[in-house]
């Protein structure tokens, strides 16, 4: 059986990492709040596609512009800040890796590569996952690709543990073998929202890990 794992919200406080990002990295080097929300965004148009992203560089390098903004010493803290991201993983997340085999595990996270690689690389899970995959792509797009890559079968068992009931929508080729987890944290950006798709619902990855056993034991 493999399992699917989110990181932000799932595995890691990104309520509480963004609130400190702000506070500890920008306000303390000049940066208002207004101005961070400014810059925090770049937009792109690629055939006619228009999207937006974020960039760290790009947004410290618009900030340096800024009258009283010192951008060298803001991207040296940036660095410092980003280096080790350990304590905004949740505390059950190192019990339910922990739990299971690596070759088992697979993390896949939507958003800019860039910044998503900085977040989980600082954290310090990549090691407990067979595979990390980073990237824009539709996550099921995603999850469908490492499936073929390591030679699931549409009949084998796999699960999906994600806080956005849009990522929890069964559809593909291996929607046959695929268990999904509602994943509502109280301390997620998201937890109010209400997947009417996922087969099970739970607040941390003990529950998780309860159920799943449960499931095992008919």
């Amino acid at each position: 059986m493999k399992i699917f794992i989110d990181f932000d919200d799932v595995l890691f406080n990104t309520k509480k990492f963004k609130n400190d990002f702000l506070n500890k990295v920008f306000i303390k080097n000049g940066v208002s709040e207004e101005n961070f929300r400014k810059t925090y965004y770049h937009f792109f148009k690629i055939n006619k596609k228009s999207g937006k992203y974020y960039n760290p560089q790009k947004q410290i390098e618009s900030l340096g512009k800024i009258s009283g903004v010192d951008g060298n010493k803001l991207e040296k803290d940036f660095f410092i800040f980003m280096k080790d991201l350990k304590k905004y993983i949740f505390a059950d997340v190192w019990f339910f890796l922990k739990k299971f085999n690596k070759k088992d595990l697979f993390l896949i996270s939507y958003g800019d590569p860039l910044f998503q690689k900085m977040k989980v690389d600082g954290s310090g899970i990549p090691k407990f996952f067979k595979d990390v995959v980073l990237g824009k792509a539709e996550k099921m797009s995603s999850i469908n690709s490492v499936l073929d890559k390591n030679r699931i079968s549409l009949n084998d068992k796999f699960i999906i543990i994600d806080d956005l009931p849009k990522h929890l929508k069964k559809k593909g080729k291996y929607k046959k073998g695929m268990e999904t987890f509602h994943l509502r944290r109280p301390d997620g950006r998201y937890s109010d929202l209400i997947s009417k798709d996922a087969d099970f619902e739970a607040k941390n990855l003990k529950e998780v890990f309860k159920i799943i056993n449960k499931v095992k034991e008919g």
